[in-house]
């Protein structure tokens, strides 16, 4: 088995989006790995668009502000009334913002005139008497001085006032580092809510996709490749997120191709670990054939070993037989000593 290789979060980056033919490395892993990994894809996400948009809003702010400052006329507030000097209509082109004030005793009727004259514009306020009309392309909603104030108990003011604490609160800084954490804080809760969901879909294809070419893929493991197929999806989301709030440049069903991307990252690299699953098996049978064959060959050379073992154990011993019985013969064929037999009597020759 091959030692773990240990990546960092751009080595695995690069591995998520470039090299679907690694993504087998991830099934090993812990599933606390991949979900660390998107969690910190997702802050960055966050951070980014959290950025752009307050950027985004700040310049906003700054015009709104100005245009309050220069040419919105004088006002004077009760903490339930509004009565401002005289009717005033504006109209910002690059934002596509339109405010009307009108704080004047008038019906229905020219309410809805003012609402319908405003409903061409992305953006719209309308200034009354006792409330203020918000709409943000269809969505409208009505805010009363009374709803507004509550808690705040502010009586007593005008545009000067309202000046004077909006600078002694910060101004435009206070206002556009509280806008970015709550912006990071709203983007990255709707971020984790929305990948999570997509990981569940995803994971759900890997299980069936892997059913369909014979493997068992457990559901941590579906959920860790499921995390590593959406890394593309993610990043897209977040250039169309930033272009699209720079430019404005839309693409219809965005949400499916995000999706269609993710299934086929998980669908390929589902089929090429199928595919290195059946090389490794291929490779282990090789490895299992030629164990065999050195097995045999080694328990042939060790009866070969064996016979010839005993083929010389025999040789020795009829050569050690064979050298005892010439030991026998020699011993047969030695001459006699002569002996003196004392007991002959003198036959008479002697003197």
């Amino acid at each position: 088995m091959e030692e773990k290789r240990k990546l960092n979060f751009f080595k695995r980056l690069k591995i998520a989006i470039f090299n679907l033919d690694e993504y087998g490395i991830f099934i090993e892993e812990k599933l606390s790995v991949s979900i660390k990994f998107m969690l910190l894809i997702i802050i960055f996400s966050s951070i980014v668009l959290a950025g752009v948009t307050d950027y985004l809003l700040s310049k906003e702010l700054t015009k709104g502000i100005n245009y309050f400052e220069n040419q919105f006329p004088d006002f004077s507030f009760d903490g339930t009334t509004l009565n401002v000097e005289r009717y005033e209509e504006g109209y910002d082109e690059e934002y596509d913002i339109k405010v009307i004030a009108d704080t004047s005793e008038i019906g229905k009727e020219q309410i809805d005139e003012y609402i319908k004259k405003t409903k061409d514009a992305t953006t719209s306020i309308i200034i009354l008497k006792d409330k203020i009309i918000y709409r943000n392309y269809d969505i409208q909603n009505d805010y009363t001085y009374e709803y507004i104030n509550t808690g705040f108990n502010l009586n007593n003011l005008n545009k000067a006032d309202v000046l004077e604490e909006f600078k002694s609160l910060g101004g435009n800084k206070s206002i556009i580092a509280t806008g970015f954490v709550v912006l990071f804080l709203t983007l990255l809760i709707e971020n984790i809510i929305e990948v999570v969901t997509y990981i569940l879909l995803v994971s759900i294809v890997a299980i069936f996709v892997g059913r369909i070419c014979g493997i068992v893929i457990k559901y941590p493991v579906a959920i860790a490749l499921s995390i590593y197929s959406l890394t593309v999806p993610v990043l897209c989301s977040l250039i169309y997120g930033v272009v699209y709030n720079l430019t404005g440049f839309e693409i219809k069903y965005f949400s499916a191709m995000y999706l269609m991307i993710a299934y086929i990252y998980i669908i390929a690299a589902i089929l090429i670990i199928k595919t290195d699953l059946m090389k490794m098996s291929k490779n282990l049978m090789k490895i299992k054939t030629v164990d065999e064959e050195i097995k045999e060959e080694l328990e042939k050379k060790k009866l070969e070993e064996q016979e010839n073992k005993e083929d010389n154990d025999e040789t020795d011993k009829e050569n050690d037989e064979k050298k005892d019985d010439s030991k026998n013969d020699n011993k047969q064929d030695e001459p006699k000593p002569k002996t003196e037999n004392p007991d002959v009597e003198p036959d008479g020759s002697e003197v």
